[in-house]
């Protein structure tokens, strides 16, 4: 399997570490609408959709087979780059998961919950970014770079909060 090396590496780390943009939907003045402004998405928070996206896939009992063996297709991965994402979307799942019990153990008073969310989105950055970091080091250059052509594509169907 090829590495990147890492005058490719770090415009894409730039990239991943881009801060989230300030605009929002003027409907929901909360809530940015990738469909209008696709490019005030951030890329933390659109690979963090993605990532749980296609992580709940994988791991969907009751999802047929034979569509869970094409979820990639849109992306048109080697068939080694789209084993380590498979293998790195699950490892990301099983970080996330256990972040989340960890922390829902710390602050089990209701009171404190609403505090709580907002002091977990470092620690749910830090997991995205994490996998994004583990992929590039894994993953082939022509391999990371569909990934985030994908992702870019996939900001027009995003909806999500303007501090995300």
């Amino acid at each position: 399997m090829k590495t990147m090396g890492w005058a490719v590496a770090l415009p894409i780390l730039l990239l991943a570490f881009s801060g989230p943009a300030s605009a929002q939907d003027t409907s929901h003045p909360s809530v940015i609408d990738g469909k209008s402004h696709p490019e005030l998405v951030s890329d933390s928070a659109a690979y963090g959709l993605i990532f749980q996206h296609f992580a709940a896939l994988l791991t969907d009992e009751k999802l047929d087979p034979a569509v869970k063996a094409n979820l990639f297709q849109a992306i048109n991965l080697s068939p080694a780059d789209e084993t380590v994402l498979r293998t790195e979307l699950l490892n990301h799942k099983g970080r996330k998961d256990a972040a989340i019990a960890a922390h829902n153990q710390r602050n089990k008073d209701a009171t404190a919950r609403g505090e709580a969310v907002a002091n977990f989105l470092p620690t749910h950055r830090q997991i995205i970014s994490d996998t994004r970091i583990d992929l590039i080091s894994k993953m082939s250059a022509d391999g990371i770079l569909k990934l985030d052509a994908f992702v870019q594509m996939e900001k027009r169907h995003m909806k999500i909060p303007a501090n995300q």
